[in-house]
């Protein structure tokens, strides 16, 4: 998938380009009526099962204008897409290309940059694993996209800063941060913030309040994880009193 069409689906979940395409002719001949042997059933049935099936790329026509090639994320049915656009009267499945498989160096950039956009965009858990699946799939389109939309957002240096051997993650990662940016574990006074502590500087670091959403591999929660904020709360608890 090219730059323009993977960025548009990021952002809007349903992006569209135009492509020019001939009126397709009407006849009012007849057609000759053909015998139907069960082998012709049956191939005519898959072809049918295979063109109701949900696809990712639908070109779709209009009485009064060009053709419009429409790509869905996740994959719609053909009335779906349709329903999606006003004035559209038909559908066509627009054949998926295969994409080769990245490598593991450029599936690692393309899941800490995946990480690091939808963590700015606050994009929801269920978006970051479906852009992630997205990406991986396309890794040519996917690398020069993602690395185009963290250069606009000038978090570069946070992508870089999440390397393999950093065990830091930032609370856009964190269950614990909900919808509108408040810290749970602040509110239950599981960490030395306020109750209604929101964060607002998203740079990596550790917390002993974090819980790993759904694209952490380690499921260790932040206690675990990093035993040693715990001893030095308890050492400056200790000098306090």
């Amino acid at each position: 998938m090219g730059l323009e069409a993977l960025l548009a689906q990021l952002e809007s979940r349903a992006v569209t380009s135009v492509t020019a395409d001939a009126a397709l002719p009407v006849t009012t001949e007849h057609a000759p009526v053909e015998a139907r042997t069960a082998d012709t059933a049956v191939t005519a049935d898959t072809e049918a099962e295979q063109v109701e099936a949900p696809a990712g790329a639908w070109r779709l026509y209009f009485a009064d204008r060009d053709p419009l090639e429409v790509y869905f994320a996740p994959r719609v049915r053909r009335a779906e897409a349709v329903a999606a656009y006003p004035g559209a009267c038909a559908a066509e499945r627009i054949p998926d290309t295969p994409q080769r498989a990245p490598t593991t160096a450029e599936a690692a950039e393309l899941r800490r940059l995946v990480r690091a956009v939808g963590g700015h965009d606050r994009w929801p858990a269920d978006d970051i694993e479906d852009a992630t699946a997205a990406a991986l799939a396309d890794p040519d389109g996917a690398l020069l996209c993602y690395r185009v939309l963290a250069a606009d957002r000038r978090i570069l240096h946070q992508v870089r800063s999440m390397a393999a051997d950093d065990d830091r993650r930032r609370c856009t990662e964190c269950t614990n941060l909900t919808p509108r940016g408040a810290c749970q574990a602040a509110r239950r006074g599981e960490i030395a913030a306020s109750r209604d502590y929101r964060p607002l500087n998203h740079t990596p670091r550790r917390c002993e309040g974090y819980l790993p959403g759904p694209e952490d591999t380690d499921r260790r929660p932040g206690r675990e994880r990093w035993p040693r904020l715990l001893r030095l709360e308890d050492a400056h608890a200790s000098d306090s009193n």
